[in-house]
């Protein structure tokens, strides 16, 4: 049985040794990096401590700043892009929050569809440049509120997935970001469920990565927000494949690939009580409550599985 991986993004720069504490004790699966950001070289040490599931997002600031082709997109990440493949990571999240103006809305592709237009010229340099086995995301974009400080889409998450699904749809997966800021909130269909119906029920057959998620109550502790997140990855858990069944060619897939919550660590006080490492280095509840929880909730879920109908 296929279910999705308990994943976190990663902080700036080179792993440090509580990083790698934090991952191990929480029990994570996966883990986000960033090109440029994160150096591919610690991958080994990442895997050491039990992650097998990689997702390198390509976050230029380039397409917001002047008009980037796809050409000089790729060509702004082809050197982090190859140490990444070298190390066996293939996963590429091309970009990211493409309805905002600041990510290039405006700038580098004039509406959804130009964008699926630029996506889909990105994603066959990549394979072009780096081999077939690539495997590109259709970036998560920014969502209704509850969300992460900042300016607002220039057109909303609804509105840009329905005019540019035909890039969906020939992505090898699709990303969303899930934010909420309360227990409710995280429960609600119109909140942190509010993926079920935009993008599992919208594109039945396109796995699904959650690449940001996050409680954004500076107000909520950070022992709640653990509970909250391992519900999450046991929710997401519950999905367990898409199916086709080809005359003699069945096959499956993850129905959601990964989870990923946000975010490991960060200077930026704008953070400060979503990270799961402190400034000071250490660990906050986030990390222990996880490590915990999701042990148990998952423990449950594998009995149930064991002793029902077969």
């Amino acid at each position: 049985m296929a279910f999705a991986k308990a994943g976190l993004m990663a902080g700036n720069g080179p792993a440090t040794t509580a990083d790698l504490a934090a991952i191990q004790q929480a029990q994570l699966e996966a883990l986000k990096l960033r090109a440029i950001v994160n150096p591919a070289s610690d991958l080994t040490a990442y895997r050491d401590t039990g992650v097998d599931t990689f997702l390198v997002q390509l976050l230029s600031p380039e397409p917001g700043t002047r008009p980037t082709s796809p050409q000089m997109f790729v060509d702004y990440f082809a050197e982090a892009i190859e140490a990444y493949v070298r190390a066996g990571t293939f996963d590429f999240e091309i970009h990211g929050e493409a309805n905002l103006r600041e990510r290039g809305y405006g700038v580098s592709w004039a509406s959804p569809v130009a964008f699926g237009d630029w996506f889909a010229a990105v994603a066959d340099i990549l394979r072009t440049t780096f081999g077939p086995g690539i495997r590109v995301g259709f970036p998560g974009l920014t969502p209704p509120p509850p969300r992460q400080a900042g300016p607002s889409p220039a057109i909303s998450q609804r509105d840009f997935l329905a005019a540019s699904s035909a890039a969906v749809n020939e992505a090898d997966f699709v990303c969303c970001h899930v934010y909420w800021d309360s227990a409710d909130g995280l429960r609600a269909f119109e909140g942190g469920m509010r993926f079920i119906r935009q993008y599992l029920e919208a594109f039945p057959t396109v796995p699904l990565v959650i690449s940001e998620f996050a409680n954004v109550n500076p107000n909520t502790n950070s022992a709640s927000k653990g509970d909250q997140y391992a519900e999450l990855y046991l929710t997401c858990a519950q999905y367990d494949k898409c199916e086709q069944d080809w005359p003699g060619n069945p096959v499956h897939w993850p129905r959601i690939q990964a989870a990923y919550g946000f975010l490991l660590r960060s200077p930026d006080p704008t953070y400060a009580s979503q990270v799961w490492i402190a400034a000071d280095g250490e660990m906050k509840s986030v990390v222990e409550r996880v490590g915990a929880s999701y042990s148990v909730l998952c423990a449950r879920q594998r009995l149930i599985a064991y002793t029902a109908p077969h």
